[in-house]
């Protein structure tokens, strides 16, 4: 498996990568496990690097995507405090956003055709980093941010009947985009397994939080696919089977059993989720990954194309790949 991650991590640091865009967060937060299972300094320090960069300058409208659970990692691990103060800084630059009525933050105001809208892949981001935050500087108020971040984006995203999410909702009409997109449900699950990983047990958000994604981690089970992968619109069996899924997929429900938020029905759906990401990887690059996807209709969805080397599809892969490594 070591040698597997190794690939893996090869391939994903051959990825031009910016400063911020959704799934590049996931990738380096992966290369730094990577590092931590393998020794590989090299991964560690490709990382610092781009974290360094970030430091030079201002924080901007696009970093709302910034990967802050990363920078809090790099304080507690290298005690540089430009990393704490950078953090604080994203954290405070969030509460200054916009809010829908019911909560949950706006995260492009200024921008002429998103400032409306409120995407489910800021699920992955917000309260996972705001938990953190709190734990790392003795702050709990940031825990109640968190939860009210998560929350309320779970209550105008995740469908009542299904459990399953929607893509983006418009804060104006009130209308949601109305198909199951596969990798947004990803960035829901992922930002519900890590609030709950870092949100104390005891916090009056946790249960709510644990409710939505056990129905979250039900839904997606019933919907996976005869080789273990899902389809691009989960509940649409005629559309695409998309190799980011079962990485995303494996590696929350993996993470949930292996801390007693799900019980042991789930290892099938987890083992033959390994096994899609498996066969979809070739030396180290996930193949079969749709590019950056905006919201859409469900005919929308399966009309995106798809390619290899994508840090949203080689992050979860790779953090899979470590945590099926700890369970082996």
């Amino acid at each position: 498996m070591r040698e597997l991650i190794a690939q893996i991590a090869e391939q994903t640091m051959k990825y031009p990568f910016k400063v911020w865009g959704f799934g590049e967060g996931i990738a380096l937060e992966s290369l730094w496990q990577a590092s931590e299972v393998t020794g590989v300094d090299r991964y560690l320090q490709f990382v610092l690097e781009l974290l360094e960069r970030w430091l030079e300058r201002d924080i901007v409208e696009s970093d709302h995507s910034a990967p802050g659970m990363l920078l809090l990692k790099a304080y507690e691990a290298i005690s540089d405090k430009r990393y704490l103060q950078r953090a604080l800084e994203l954290a405070q630059y969030m509460r200054t956003l916009p809010h829908h009525a019911n909560g949950a933050t706006f995260h492009r105001p200024n921008h002429p055709d998103y400032y409306a809208f409120l995407y489910v892949d800021c699920m992955e981001v917000d309260a996972p980093f705001l938990c953190r935050l709190a734990s790392v500087t003795g702050d709990v108020r940031w825990n109640d941010t968190a939860t009210e971040q998560i929350t309320s984006y779970a209550a105008l995203l995740q469908d009542e009947q299904s459990g399953l999410f929607f893509h983006q909702y418009d804060g104006e009409t009130g209308r949601i985009n109305g198909a199951f997109w596969g990798r947004g449900n990803g960035w829901a699950l992922l930002g519900l397994t890590k609030t709950l990983e870092n949100l104390p047990s005891n916090h009056a958000g946790y249960t709510e939080i644990l409710g939505r994604y056990r129905r979250l981690c039900d839904a997606l089970a019933s919907c996976q696919a005869a080789n273990g992968g899902w389809h691009t619109v989960l509940n649409d069996s005629n559309s695409y089977l998309e190799s980011s899924l079962p990485s995303m997929f494996g590696l929350g429900l993996l993470q949930g059993v292996q801390r007693g938020w799900l019980d042991g029905s789930f290892e099938r759906t987890i083992e033959a989720a390994w096994q899609a990401t498996y066969i979809a990887l070739d030396n180290g690059l996930l193949k079969g990954t749709s590019i950056a996807t905006p919201p859409g209709s469900a005919q929308h969805y399966n009309r995106i194309p798809v390619g290899t080397g994508y840090p949203w599809g080689q992050g979860p892969a790779l953090a899979f790949a470590v945590c099926k490594l700890h369970v082996s």
